[in-house]
């Protein structure tokens, strides 16, 4: 697809586009003296009878140079005022056609495009930009043309089940209608939220969870020091980073044994040091480019990258709720058991993942409460005889 000279998309429905001369100048302005002839987009020419002419062809359509009174004008360089103002009409025209139409008020497509500009937005991250967009081009193509305030209560319902046999993709698209409705409640285009009172088509997953020291030495005999699988485990283990952070590590961001890297999520730049162990997988080269590479050499990809490692840990015998970001959960556990206070961990691995492990050493050391007191109730001397509890058999003194 080519891109007009004033910087428009082409008329929807465009499958290609000729550009006989090129499409690198902007539109010629009318009068301006062009000599030799400028490159304009778009243009065919042919010759008739030992004339030449020149034709617009553009989205399938083949338009001649015309005057205002339709004569077709003969293309003779350098080019006339004449034959550039009728080229300029009609590549306008089809400038005006490509421009997209503004949204109707208060719709449904209004409310996305704001929703495309607000901060909630623009603040995600790349990847999660990319699937937000394609559901909310979903959500465009049925509901862009109607009024937001007109819509009816049971219509995330609706949206719900007439998904029913993808509830993933269900959940997600009664996600944006959420999003894009609580936008309408702030903007006051409408006084309520149907899509809060929804409930999710999946029952909602447990979350991750810090790997058992015992499972970190279970994955460590069954890959060996040398294996890409060993190597990236380990990088997630003692940065605590995120697996797309760890797919893009090249060996020059490591210099003077600290790591150096910019946050992918967050934006946030980070400063780790490396620990001698790592760095001997790591390797001294001093040779650039991916730390994980494919057997053929190339680098990792994030899909790649949870496909070897959800495989690696089968294969190690985990079960399924070891997970990579539970070695970024378990980082921050150890850094934690070792001294380090909460603040210091939120700066290696942000506030969220210091949250979740707080709130699991919260619930470990609870369990070690309970287990002491267990102990002390075993090795507490026995009741009162008395009672009637210190032989069952006994009947109880009055």
């Amino acid at each position: 697809m080519t891109i007009s000279t004033d910087g428009r998309l082409p008329a929807a429905g465009c499958r290609g586009t000729v550009e006989a001369r090129g499409a690198r100048s902007p539109a010629p302005t009318l009068g301006s003296p062009e000599s030799p002839a400028p490159r304009l987009a778009y243009l065919q020419r042919t010759k008739t009878k030992g004339v030449c002419y020149a034709y617009y062809r553009r989205c399938g359509r083949r338009l001649p140079i015309t005057d205002q009174a339709g004569r077709r004008l003969p293309y003779r360089e350098p080019l006339s005022a004449e034959w550039l103002a009728a080229y300029e009409r009609i590549h306008r025209q089809f400038a005006d056609e490509a421009r997209p139409a503004e949204p109707l008020a208060r719709t449904f497509g209004a409310l996305i495009a704001d929703y495309l500009t607000s901060r909630a937005f623009t603040r995600l991250a790349r990847r999660t930009k990319a699937d937000y967009r394609r559901h909310l081009a979903w959500l465009q193509d049925r509901f862009g043309k109607l009024l937001v305030a007109d819509m009816p209560p049971e219509v995330p319902y609706l949206l719900q089940e007439s998904q029913a046999h993808q509830p993933r993709t269900a959940d997600y698209r009664l996600t944006m209608l959420r999003l894009l409705l609580g936008q309408a409640v702030r903007r006051g285009w409408r006084a309520d939220n149907p899509a809060a009172s929804c409930p999710p088509l999946r029952a909602p997953r447990a979350g991750h969870r810090p790997w058992e020291e015992t499972e970190i030495a279970a994955f460590r005999r069954c890959w060996a020091p040398e294996t890409v699988e060993r190597l990236a485990f380990e990088l997630m283990l003692n940065t605590g980073q995120r697996g797309g952070d760890i797919v893009r590590l090249r060996r020059e961001q490591i210099r003077d044994g600290w790591l150096v890297l910019i946050q992918g999520k967050t934006g946030q730049r980070v400063e780790l040091p490396v620990a001698a162990q790592l760095l001997q997988l790591i390797g001294r080269s001093s040779a650039g480019g991916s730390l994980l590479r494919t057997r053929t050499g190339k680098a990792f990809t994030l899909d790649h990258f949870r496909k070897v490692m959800r495989a690696a840990y089968r294969a190690a015998g985990l079960p399924d709720s070891c997970t990579s970001h539970g070695l970024r959960y378990a980082a921050a556990t150890r850094l934690h058991e070792v001294g380090c206070d909460w603040q210091m961990i939120a700066a290696l691995t942000g506030h969220r993942t210091v949250a979740m492990v707080r709130k699991y050493t919260d619930q470990r050391r609870l369990a070690r409460l309970a287990v002491r007191q267990l102990e002390r109730i075993d090795d507490a001397p026995a009741a009162c005889p008395n009672s009637g509890w210190a032989n069952p058999g006994t009947e109880i003194t009055r």
